[in-house]
């Protein structure tokens, strides 16, 4: 059986407040609690479309760079 992998939203698109990416990483290292971390991607929780575009690539930035940090902490 093919391996599942979970998209876990952990960006807001709801706001224009760009989460950090200690608290990306935070919400990812929490997730990999339930699931192996393999199988874990980080995403925004939905579309980025009513997003203006520069708060859109902060958001991104900040997804990347916190599963960055929570990948070294899994190791």
């Amino acid at each position: 059986m093919p391996v599942k992998t979970v998209m876990y939203g952990c960006i807001d698109n709801g706001t224009k407040t760009t989460e950090t990416p200690e608290y990306v990483a935070a919400k990812l290292l929490e997730a990999a609690k339930h699931l192996p971390a393999d199988q874990l991607q980080a995403a925004p929780d939905c579309g980025l479309l009513p997003l203006p575009l520069d708060i859109a690539r902060a958001k991104l930035k900040a997804m990347v760079d916190g599963a960055i940090l929570a990948r070294k902490q899994l190791g």
